[in-house]
């Protein structure tokens, strides 16, 4: 079995990156509730500046670290609040909370999409007496329409290889009017991520999952 690799921890030049992110989407914040700010340029300078960065040396690694998401969680949830207060366990702890069930409704959101695109395909063959329902739905030239209409969900079409075949052979317009390729290969991105809906629709698909 292939060991996976351990995540790359971020090095101290990183966190100071890190760090300035975070006061540049808390000041955006901030001033939303006072005109005694800081200036973004002298922020290293300032009295609130390990606060900061000792936010980021704390989370950086962790998988749900987002400094803008979790400056906006914290504002939204308690607002006015200081730099200090940021590292405190209760807000991260609140913000993990929201941001895995937020992740599973999404997850959930995205197999129900690909699943209810896979039962409209195999309705489609059983009407039209077809064996090989997925294949032959996308070598149906009637198909490119019902794309266009957004019938079939993209993290479907992002996985389905015949599919791709076809797209492969559209003209540019086509494909846009479908879905455009950074679309495309920004929904196979997410799906991946999400790796228990990936491994069962390549259960489902079998050889036609790519």
């Amino acid at each position: 079995m292939k060991k996976e690799n351990s995540p790359k921890l971020a090095g101290s030049l990183q966190m100071e990156i890190e760090a300035f992110n975070l006061s540049k989407f808390f000041l955006k914040r901030f001033k939303q509730y006072t005109f005694k700010t800081y200036r973004l340029n002298n922020v290293k300078n300032s009295k609130w500046w390990p606060h900061f960065l000792r936010v980021v040396e704390k989370h950086i690694n962790k998988p749900e670290w987002n400094a803008e998401r979790f400056v906006n969680f914290v504002f939204d949830e308690y607002g006015l609040i200081y730099p200090p207060q940021l590292k405190k366990q209760e807000y991260w702890d609140e913000y993990l909370n929201k941001f895995r069930v937020k992740e599973y409704q999404t997850e959930v959101k995205i197999a129900k999409e690909i699943l209810n695109s896979y039962k409209y395909i195999k309705r489609w063959g059983s009407k039209n007496n077809s064996k090989n329902s997925i294949e032959d739905f996308f070598n149906n030239p009637k198909t490119i329409t019902l794309l266009e209409r957004k019938i079939i969900s993209p993290y479907f079409l992002c996985i389905c290889k015949p599919f791709l075949k076809m797209y492969a052979n559209l003209t540019e317009e086509q494909r846009n009017s479908i879905i455009s390729k950074k679309e495309l290969k920004l929904k196979r991105v997410v799906l991946f991520s999400y790796r228990k809906v990936k491994d069962k629709m390549k259960e489902v698909l079998k050889e036609n999952f790519i």
